[in-house]
């Protein structure tokens, strides 16, 4: 790069911090509620028939239905699903189906590869017809608005051993893999949460700006809007234009050096005989979970004969999905004090590292701990109350 375009590159990308180029998102107003309880509808998503195309990133269009007040999402390969929270910060959806019967959306057609959306995790299940009355066991579950009088649904994960006995006792309908976490049983109602990575506005939506378009075409995001706490605007300018000129003096300058540093560089390095070189790679250490000393020294639960737990609400593991039993023990992880069966959770945080409810990332720990260190560390078992 010449010396010139080095000045000119400079100067542009200073200029583009001091005056930033305003977003488009000016232009979109805040959408009107769709109904009492409906989420909030801003960027990425959008009121199709409401709002312009600039208003929301593609994939994110919302359909409001005045009568039923419900807003409707259309996955395509997957159908139209009700919209029930919107988590702007986390970047996740909570979609349900408007018929009331998730299970059935799940033994249909479900692909979200056409879709900026997917789910935090997905699960093999079974689903079995069974002519006769099996009483639920361990591991399985009833998907209650596919059963009838006559026979009732179970499902089941393909890698439990009640998928054996289902197998033996009904008549297996199919295999799908169905995404979670879930808001109830799969088989009644409620709601998928469902995640989307782009466009990525979660440090825009924690700071409190408004996330939106750069310009009035192409997909490049930018955030405005942001509170200011600062001086007025008049002693911004006058600083921006008090230092602003000198600034960019000494970036031509500093520009103009390095360009004739890189030329006389360029010079001596013809000169000179090519030696052989010598490269030495070293292994990107990519780390997938947490170290197993801080597995370890989360808490842990011995569950009493009442099955209560601190936190409402949390009577099943959510990676296994079976509900806790008396004397069970569970494991706690503190950054968020979600309940997980210890092998479950042990499993999942050597491989994922995150929380499977909230997907926060657990304090990783690399310092090597010696054993004596450990134990004294980790955290003393309790019995929750019976």
């Amino acid at each position: 790069m010449t010396t010139p375009q080095l000045i000119f590159s400079f100067t542009i990308l200073f200029l583009h911090l001091i005056f930033p180029f305003p977003l488009t998102d000016a232009n979109c107003p805040v959408a009107p509620s769709c109904g009492p309880g409906t989420p909030t509808v801003r960027f990425p998503f959008r009121l199709r028939d409401t709002q312009s195309t600039r208003c929301g990133y593609p994939g994110f269009d919302l359909i409001c239905n005045n009568q039923t007040q419900t807003l409707t999402l259309n996955i395509p390969n997957a159908g139209n699903f009700t919209v029930n929270d919107i988590d702007y910060e986390l970047q996740a959806v909570h979609v349900g189906d408007p018929g009331l019967c998730l299970a059935q959306r799940f033994l249909q057609t479900f692909n979200l590869s056409a879709s900026p959306f997917s789910p935090v995790f997905t699960v093999n299940f079974g689903f079995f017809n069974c002519s006769e009355n099996i009483p639920l066991f361990s591991g399985t579950f009833q998907a209650m608005c596919l059963s009838r009088d006559n026979f009732t649904v179970l499902m089941t994960p393909t890698g439990f051993s009640s998928y054996a006995t289902l197998s033996s006792l009904c008549q297996l309908i199919g295999n799908r893999s169905v995404p979670g976490p879930w808001t109830s049983w799969p088989g009644m109602g409620g709601s998928v949460q469902l995640i989307w990575n782009q466009p990525d506005c979660r440090s825009c939506e924690e700071s409190g700006g408004a996330c939106g378009f750069m310009s009035s075409s192409g997909l490049e995001i930018g955030c405005t809007n942001l509170p200011s706490n600062g001086p007025p605007r008049s002693i911004k300018y006058g600083l921006i234009i008090g230092v602003g000129i000198p600034g960019v003096l000494c970036l031509i300058g500093l520009g103009c050096y390095f360009g004739s540093k890189v030329k006389m560089y360029d010079q001596r390095r013809n000169t000179i005989t090519e030696l052989p070189n010598t490269i030495v790679s070293q292994r990107d250490v990519v780390i997938c979970g947490l170290n197993k000393f801080t597995i370890d020294s989360y808490p842990k639960t011995l569950l009493g004969e009442s099955k209560r737990l601190p936190e409402p609400n949390q009577n099943l593991c959510s990676i296994c999905l079976s509900e806790y039993q008396p004397k069970e023990i569970l494991k706690t992880i503190p950054e968020c004090n979600h309940y997980f069966h210890i092998d479950c959770i042990d499993e999942w945080l050597r491989v994922k590292g995150t929380c499977p409810l909230c997907r926060n990332s657990p304090q990783q720990n690399f310092n090597e701990l010696s054993p004596s260190t450990l134990s004294s560390s980790s955290s003393t078992s309790f019995s929750a109350s019976s």
